[in-house]
């Protein structure tokens, strides 16, 4: 089994992640991004039992939760 990188990135909204995986991708396409908070918005909009895509179109409203529960996981 070939030896598998993996690449943190932490930073506040708007830093550069994303840019930074856009260009890392470009240049290795078998790279995959992995995102906490993806999963955190699965988790919270199963519990309140909307689609993550409602989650996402109203995320203002939903801020507190994800928050919350980003609190929890990081404990």
């Amino acid at each position: 089994m070939p030896n598998k990188v993996m690449i943190a990135l932490v930073g506040r909204a708007r830093s550069g992640k994303d840019t930074f995986y856009s260009i890392l991708k470009s240049i290795k396409p078998d790279y995959v991004r992995l995102s906490f908070a993806a999963e955190l918005k699965v988790l919270v909009a199963k519990t309140l039992d909307i689609t993550v895509e409602e989650l996402e179109a109203q995320k203002e409203n939903y801020r507190h939760y994800l928050i919350f529960a980003g609190k929890i996981f990081r404990e």
